[in-house]
Formats: structure tokens, sequence, C-alpha cells
């Protein structure tokens, strides 16, 4: 059995109201048929006849007035019940996509803003128009990097063959999106150098099957004011999908550079599920070490970054998402304990363990650079 508490209303309350207004209806009606049935009424009737009339009224008005006071409850019922209606499944499933967008986003401010006068510049501004779209873009599933560097002292030149594997996934079942691979690098003029420092050597595509197509890809090549790093030179392209389920992306570029040009960074521009990337070289003089950079690298996150050594190069994977703009910066200098005259200089070198401290604060500079840029 269950009881009401002190001051709710049962049915039975709350049907007082209208149950006044029909006797009210009912008493004025009887008053008018009285009143047209018989065209003269005895004195006591006429009484009977007012006094239903009179009473009607009175009962039509209590009701009203009764209703008027609960009406604020009734429509507080109403607003809970339709708000019931609005979250189930069925109602989110029969509004179209532009009015599930302006539903999320006026729940979205309401839940943030509460009271609270909005600012164009703050956070929850930057997340709901940065971060939020990104749900609704096509992302990398997978994102594979091998890289092959070969360092030749007597040209003085770093020539790599960068090979990239990407699986590229539409999370929208039914739509296209389109979707931008860009091409290119930023790199040091060499003097001398006839061949083109960056060249695509191949890039292929394929729509959720096994064959690939060869795709062209234009690159524009356009001299730019030197940086304070000496980078004046830009390579640029783009490749533009139209992807509407999972596509393969295969390329392999290669550029050259200078051999004091020891940095290689990638950053990519959209969500990536998997990333490792893999940066050998064929040089037994030189050392390779790599660090990654990622929002979501972060303990809160649950994420991190792997990273193995070899001794030909280095290995790093993201064990987790990471958002446009996360990647690696990788660096190749001298082993010193290959150098003969560091050795003469310093005997006990090669039985020491490596101590990079030097290039480890290079990289942390560069990365600075990177992430403040």
């Amino acid at each position: 059995m269950r009881y009401m508490s002190i001051g709710e209303k049962g049915p039975s309350t709350r049907a007082i109201p209208c149950g006044l207004i029909a006797v009210g209806l009912s008493l004025v009606i009887c008053s008018a048929y009285m009143q047209n049935a018989y065209d003269a009424l005895s004195p006591l009737w006429e009484i009977v006849k007012d006094l239903f009339r009179d009473i009607g009224i009175a009962f039509i008005i209590a009701g009203g007035v009764t209703l008027l006071f609960e009406w604020k409850e009734y429509q507080n019922q109403i607003i809970k019940c339709l708000s019931n209606i609005m979250i189930g499944e069925e109602y989110v499933d029969y509004i179209d996509d532009d009015q599930k967008s302006k539903a999320i986003d006026l729940l979205h401010r309401k839940l943030y803003m509460m009271n609270r006068e909005e600012d164009p510049n703050s956070f929850f501004n930057f997340v709901y128009n940065k971060i939020i779209p990104m749900l609704t873009d096509c992302y990398y599933d997978d994102y594979h990097v091998q890289i092959e560097c070969d360092i030749d002292e007597q040209t003085g030149l770093i020539i790599k063959r960068i090979k990239k594997r990407m699986v590229i996934v539409n999370p929208i079942e039914g739509k296209t999106c389109n979707f931008t691979l860009p091409f290119g690098a930023t790199m040091k003029i060499i003097e001398g150098e006839n061949r083109e420092l960056y060249k695509v050597l191949s890039c292929k595509v394929s729509d959720n099957s096994d064959h690939l197509d060869d795709r062209a890809v234009e690159i524009k090549r356009k001299e730019i004011k030197t940086d304070n790093d000496g980078y004046n030179i830009s390579y640029s392209g783009d490749l533009v999908l139209n992807i509407s389920k999972k596509t393969v992306v295969e390329t392999e570029t290669m550029t050259i550079v200078p051999i004091s040009d020891k940095y290689y960074t990638h950053r990519i521009i959209h969500p990536c599920r998997n990333y490792d990337i893999t940066y050998l070289i064929s040089n037994p003089s030189y050392i390779v070490k790599g660090h990654g950079f990622n929002f979501c690298s972060d303990e809160r996150f649950g994420a991190g970054i792997y990273k193995q050594a070899c001794s030909s190069g280095v290995y790093i994977k993201f064990t987790d998402w990471i958002l446009s703009g996360g990647g690696v910066v990788i660096t190749v200098c001298p082993d010193l304990k290959t150098d003969p005259a560091v050795q003469e200089s310093m005997p006990g070198l090669k039985d020491e363990e490596p101590n990079p401290e030097k290039t480890e604060n290079e990289i942390t500079e560069q990365l600075s650079s990177i992430v403040n840029s």
C-alpha cells in the first residue's frame, strides 16, 4: 500500500475542481431547462430555478478558480511528461539531424553555462567549436610510418625514403566527407644540388578493397623567408579524397637534406587511433633519438607513448588516440663512441654508457618550439 506524503495531491483531490465545474454546469443547464419547459412557474419552483442557477454559477466559479491555482502544477507535470518523451529514443530518431544538433547545443550550453554570462573565449566554446566537430569528421584508424635514412658523409647529404600506410574511416554511415591528405615539407636549399629535394614516388588509394589505384599529387615548390632554423624552401600539395567507407592510402616520398639538418618532425592533422613510426639509419656512426608529443598522453587519459631504441634506429608507438597536432620529433646525431678523434682524446668513452644529454636538450628545445608554434 502506498501512502501520500503531506501536501501531495492524489487523483481524487485533483478531480474536485473538474467535478465542481461539471455539477455547476448541470445545475445551470437544469435551471435553463426549467425556464424553457414551463411557461409559468409557481413561486416555489421559481425560487428552486434561481437557486439551481446561482449554485451552478458558484460551483463553476469555484472550480475555475481552483483550476487556475493548480494550473502551474499541471503545467509542470505536462512539461515533465514532454521531457520524458523528448529524451526517449523514439523522439530522437524522429527529429532530423539539424534539430538534433540544435538540441545538443542547447543542452551543452545549459549544463555548462548555468546562469553565467557566456564568454566567447571560454574553454567551453574552444572545445565545442574545435574538438566536438571532430566526432563527425574522418579519422585515421591506423597510421604507420617507416623511414629509411641513408647518411652519406662524403656528399654531406641525408636521403630519406618515407613510406606511409594510412587507414581512413568515415564515422557517419551513409554520408561522404571530404578528406584532405597533405604532402610536403619545409627544407633547406642545398647549394649545387640539382635534384628535387622533395619528391612523391608513389601514391595509391584503395576503397575497402585489395586493389590500390595510383593517384597523382601535384607538388608546388616555393622559396620562403629564412626562419631561425635556416629553412628557406617549401614543398606543398594536397590529395583530396571523398571518403564514404574505409579507405587505405599508401604513399612513398623521398627527401634530400644537408647532413646538418638532423631533425625530422611529423605531426598529423586528423585524430588517429593507432599511430607508430619506425626510423632506421644505415650508417652505424650515427645514433637516433625520438620523442612523441600528444595532448592525450597525460595519465588522466590513460594513454601513453611506447618507445624502443635499437642499434639502427628507433620505434615509437602511441598506445591510444592522438588528436590533431600530435606526432613525433626525431633527431640524428653522430655517435661519439665511433668518432676516432673523440676516442683518442677520451680513451674511456668507448667503455662508458652513452650520455646524449646534449641531444636530449636539443630535442626538448625543438619540441618546445614545435608545440608553441
